[in-house]
């Protein structure tokens, strides 16, 4: 019998949740960029980071730069925060939510 390890499992997981992430960001840019009716509304936005190692971070930087509508631009000196450039900014608070709890969270949980 085939057994696989929880390391497989969580980087399989991982791997399908960024896939998913990518699609719907495709999507959702390109409703943006063919819908004339919709203003782009761009900001910076500052992600508190927790002690992420320098893989993590690596990786975090990245994916959010790989991801449709946003680039990573700018770590703190001390470490403690992300800026990131997001294209379509209606909800800040929904935004910074969406890397911590998504991305930022599922990169911690790689690691561990």
């Amino acid at each position: 019998m085939w057994r696989i390890s929880k390391k497989t499992v969580k980087m399989i997981s991982f791997i399908l949740f960024y896939i998913k992430e990518v699609l719907l960001a495709n999507i959702k840019m390109a409703y943006l960029i063919l819908s004339r009716k919709q203003q782009l509304k761009s900001a910076i936005i500052c992600i508190p980071l927790e002690k992420e190692s320098e893989v993590e971070l690596a990786l975090l930087v990245n994916l959010i730069t790989m991801t449709p509508g946003s680039l990573s631009m700018d770590i703190s000196t001390d470490r403690r925060a992300l800026y990131v450039h997001v294209l379509d900014n209606k909800d800040p608070a929904k935004v910074k939510k969406s890397i911590q709890e998504g991305l930022q969270k599922k990169v911690k949980g790689l690691f561990q």
